[in-house]
């Protein structure tokens, strides 16, 4: 759908259509950051629920990291891998718009490991029994 094309393309015209204006304005920033960083961002969402204006999206996300992107910890420069990492958001909607993004909820850590910008460490066997 929209904000699946939204998201995918990181494009500010389909934003334009799924967001509130306020939306626009507050996210094209970071939009177009990502689209520099990551200009293959692809979403799958995988399941969605809906109640009043509260929408849960649980999905995937998957691209390149091609050009310098902020994450949480600094301002990494392009790494050239492929990741997939899981994500779960909450939105309200008004007038079938997204008008707040009340929580998001990004696998940084696989995101970060796959970018081999954070190491993976080894997992003892005493852990993986309690796993």
């Amino acid at each position: 759908g929209d904000v699946e094309e939204g998201g995918t393309k990181c494009d500010l015209d389909v934003a334009a259509e799924v967001l509130t204006q306020e939306m626009v304005t507050h996210m094209g920033p970071r939009l177009k950051m990502r689209q520099k960083a990551v200009p293959d961002w692809c979403v799958t969402i995988e399941k969605q629920v809906a109640e009043g204006d509260i929408v849960v999206t649980i999905g995937t996300t998957r691209g390149t990291h091609t050009g310098e992107w902020f994450t949480p910890i600094g301002t990494l420069p392009p790494t050239e891998k492929r990741f997939a990492f899981t994500f779960t958001s909450t939105m309200r909607l008004d007038g079938g718009r997204i008008a707040q993004i009340v929580w998001s909820n990004w696998d940084w850590l696989e995101l970060l490991q796959q970018l081999e910008v954070v190491p993976r460490t080894a997992v003892s066997e005493d852990e993986e029994a309690l796993g």
